[in-house]
């Protein structure tokens, strides 16, 4: 969990706002990161999943047997 006090926010020389937080803290925002992507990844494979299950119900995909199916992987 990312721990927001330790953020800070400054003005660079040319005038621009810019965010300084301690490495560990940063560290933390990207694993975070990397964690949501693989979530939305997941979520994503698992939508597309469910879809081509409804179109194979729908007889608008061809059945696969389990071992057409593992096959592919």
């Amino acid at each position: 969990m990312v721990d927001y006090s330790n953020i800070e926010t400054s003005t660079n020389p040319s005038g621009k706002k810019v965010v300084v937080i301690p490495l560990e803290e940063w560290e933390n925002i990207q694993q975070e990161l990397k964690e949501l992507r693989a979530y939305k990844e997941i979520k994503s494979g698992l939508k597309t999943a469910l879809l081509e299950v409804e179109a194979i119900k729908n007889g608008k995909l061809p059945r696969k047997t389990l071992k057409e199916f593992l096959d592919e992987c």
